[in-house]
């Protein structure tokens, strides 16, 4: 099972890389990855993405900076970005959605089924 759709997991953590890339492609998503900011926007460059998992707390480049890149490229500001993350403070989801423009909050440990209903939701609305 496939579909056109590609997913850009950018965690600093390859752990939580590892667990994203096999639940994304057990439903037939394809993935690229990236372990940092800097890495994700290269990727974002060349590569056609449909929906972006991106952490928050990475070294170098914060999620936060990746959204700001995002946001003010006219390439890049209408694709999708689902926050995973561990920093689950009210203030911190409310930043994420309001100064941050996220489309989807999820906060870390994750289960399968709240990654794929967020994924799910997320692209049912482009």
């Amino acid at each position: 099972m496939t579909n056109n759709h590609t997913i850009l997991i950018v965690d600093d953590d390859q752990d939580t890389r590892n667990i994203i890339k096999t639940i994304v492609s057990a439903k037939g998503y394809n993935y690229i990855e990236a372990k940092d900011g800097k890495t994700a926007l290269k990727i974002l460059e060349d590569q056609n993405i449909t929906l972006i998992l991106l952490d928050i707390m990475m070294p170098e480049m914060s999620g936060y900076d990746v959204m700001v890149h995002l946001k003010t490229n006219p390439a890049t500001q209408s694709i999708p970005v689902i926050m995973l993350t561990a920093k689950g403070e009210d203030e911190d989801i409310m930043s994420g959605y309001n100064q941050y423009s996220v489309d989807y909050y999820i906060t870390k440990p994750f289960t399968p089924k709240t990654l794929l209903n967020g994924i799910e939701l997320t692209l049912a609305a482009i």
